[in-house]
């Protein structure tokens, strides 16, 4: 599968509801509104081939809520289908059309042995009567939740012309409890809030998270030096941070260069707030602008 791009989830996110008990944030990411004129698409439920029990993750049932969750696309609910098919003989286009669905997306999942399940879909146009494209990919148990979002990519530009971003991970900030008590969380999670994980804890708020080009690293801004803002690179997998600037005043708006090698930075050390730019293999730093206010 292709490698995962990364999005921060616009601006900081605070005060996300905890799940009781739990070690991870609840994020729902919701869209409220959509473009006019959604396009409505039937995913019909896959078929499964195979022993009892079922996969573990719906798959039909993640493409669904993705492309509902573009705004793009307006999906037909299941019960209103008139039939679920899984091979082009079973399409009949017509009945299709009647029900007001302008695409389809119909598939399988096949048990392979141990952990391991056959994935296959094909997306059809129903007025041209035609398939439009089709996929097939071989996945474990632990990795349906990923290849349901990778499908919903390869159908979101098949059916638009533009990449999907669902294969995509966010990287957000809670703040839960008051007062002395405030604690801030940084986290990174699916691009549809599924499979959060925590990357560090602070008693200082956490801000600017942004993600390296090669999706492995965060830069963000801590307050964490007895209230001094400063700048931290971590690695994503490995939980290791180093600090980057720690300049006197501001140190913040961390923003990564394409090539991954510097990283631009918002700081006050010679005054007004200016932007910099920091060699992370050499450490040199080069003033960029140079504003009166």
């Amino acid at each position: 599968m292709p490698t995962l791009k990364k999005t921060v989830l616009s601006a900081t996110v605070l005060v996300l509801s905890l799940l009781v008990g739990a070690t991870h944030a609840a994020l729902n990411i919701e869209i409220t509104q959509g473009v006019e004129g959604a396009v409505p698409v039937a995913v019909a439920p896959f078929k499964w081939t195979g022993p009892e029990p079922r996969p573990p993750q719906d798959i039909a049932g993640i493409i669904n809520k993705n492309l509902a969750r573009s705004g793009r696309f307006a999906p037909l609910p299941a019960k209103d289908m008139l039939a679920r098919p899984d091979s082009d003989s079973e399409i009949n286009f017509k009945n299709w059309r009647l029900i007001g669905s302008d695409y389809l997306v119909a598939g399988n999942i096949d048990y392979q042995g141990g952990d391991r399940y056959k994935i296959r879909f094909r997306i059809y146009d129903i007025f041209k009567g035609k398939q439009l494209d089709g996929y097939t990919m071989s996945v474990s148990g632990t990795r349906l939740r990923r290849a349901a979002h990778h499908a919903s990519d390869i159908i979101y530009e098949a059916l638009t012309g533009e990449p999907g971003a669902f294969n995509t991970e966010v990287a957000y900030v809670t703040a839960s409890g008051v007062g002395k008590q405030r604690r801030y969380t940084l986290w990174v999670a699916d691009s549809d809030g599924h499979n959060a994980q925590a990357l560090m804890n602070s008693d200082e708020p956490i801000l600017s998270p942004s993600w390296s080009p090669d999706g492995k690293r965060l830069a963000y801004s801590s307050l964490e030096d007895d209230g001094h803002q400063v700048v931290f690179i971590q690695e994503v997998a490995s939980g290791r941070r180093q600090l980057v600037s720690s300049n006197l005043g501001l140190n913040g708006a961390p923003s990564w260069s394409p090539d991954g090698k510097s990283l631009a930075l918002s700081l006050s050390k010679d005054g007004n707030p200016e932007i910099y730019v920091i060699d992370l293999g050499s450490k040199k730093v080069r003033r960029i602008t140079r504003h009166w206010a």
